[in-house]
């Protein structure tokens, strides 16, 4: 059996939705599984599926030796006495864009290419409340560098909306693109909040679908939220420092599409990260947790809630227990 005969599942994100706690906890540690990433199992397999996936266009961009480069990767990586025997690539921006760091081309595309590479693949996809989200989101942007506070996150993030992230999270247009490339009996889609509730049973549906031994698993939040008082530090930090999504226009970002972090601005991020994390620890601070003004709420309200309808009629997913904007 080849590599590339082995069955494939795809994890595509949502961002924000315990992809790392799925990664590190599930897919890397599986018996049954050969994990491809992320984070990738080598340069090579990170420069292929995500430098030239995400930003080659198809001129420059040869599927049919990306597929073999791929293969051959996967059995220089994997030792022949490991009896897994199916191969999981998780990757959250294959299913959300950004403006920091990606191009032009579309999610459609990536699923295009991914579908070339891996024709059978189940796919598993989480989604999240979008009234929650835009914390999470904002969260990382300035772990990354960002300056904002939330409320003006959010004011920007409703001002451009047609060319941000909120858009992308009309996550029934989405799933309607996931089902024009994977059947409809390989796709599964959870609802974050149902991690948070029973996470264990979550992953014993996921090891049902794909097929594999279910495995007990310890809950590891390598994403929590910061305390205010890291807010505020952190902001001031990115004003004085900049890196990152802080960077001027054309800057060059701390880690680009396919390679490793680019100089002291990589280690620095890293380190801020840790500091902040041990500070947090340390003085037992609570995580932030600002609220959302009336306005904004309805905004989001009015902006998904004809996209989570659909959930509930055509794909039958429970979001209104979850409470997502209706």
């Amino acid at each position: 059996m080849t590599f590339f005969s082995m069955k494939t599942a795809l994890h595509l994100g949502f961002p924000k939705t315990a992809t790392t706690f799925l990664q590190n906890q599930y897919f890397s540690k599986h018996p049954d599984l050969h994990f491809l990433g992320t984070p990738f199992v080598s340069e090579k397999m990170c420069q292929l599926l995500e430098g030239d996936l995400r930003t080659k266009e198809d001129i420059f961009l040869n599927l049919d030796k990306m597929k073999s480069d791929v293969e051959c990767e996967i059995e220089n990586c994997f030792p022949l006495q490991k009896t897994g025997n199916i191969k999981v690539l998780s990757y959250e921006s294959y299913s959300l864009t950004d403006s920091f760091h990606d191009t032009n081309l579309s999610r459609s595309e990536y699923l295009r290419r991914l579908k070339y590479l891996f024709p059978d693949s189940k796919v598993i996809l989480v989604i999240r409340n979008q009234l929650k989200y835009p914390f999470s989101y904002f969260n990382t942007i300035l772990k990354g560098g960002g300056t904002l506070s939330y409320k003006n996150f959010l004011k920007w993030s409703l001002t451009h909306k047609d060319n941000n992230y909120l858009p992308q999270l009309k996550y029934d247009k989405y799933i309607d693109l996931v089902h024009e490339y994977f059947p409809k009996e390989n796709i599964k889609i959870i609802c974050y909040e149902e991690i948070l509730s029973n996470y264990q049973e979550v992953l014993n549906q996921v090891s049902d679908f794909l097929d594999v031994q279910k495995i007990e698993v310890n809950w590891n939040n390598d994403n929590a939220s910061m305390s205010y008082l890291s807010y505020i530090l952190r902001r001031y930090l990115n004003k004085v420092i900049r890196y990152d999504c802080g960077l001027e226009r054309y800057s060059l970002p701390t880690r680009v599409a396919g390679g490793n972090g680019i100089g002291w601005k990589a280690y620095y991020k890293h380190a801020t990260l840790k500091f902040f994390e041990i500070l947090d620890k340390t003085l037992k601070l609570k995580a932030y947790k600002p609220s959302m003004d009336s306005k904004t709420k309805n905004e989001l309200i009015n902006e998904f809630k004809d996209s989570n309808q659909r959930l509930i009629d055509v794909y039958h997913l429970p979001v209104d227990k979850y409470n997502y904007p209706l």
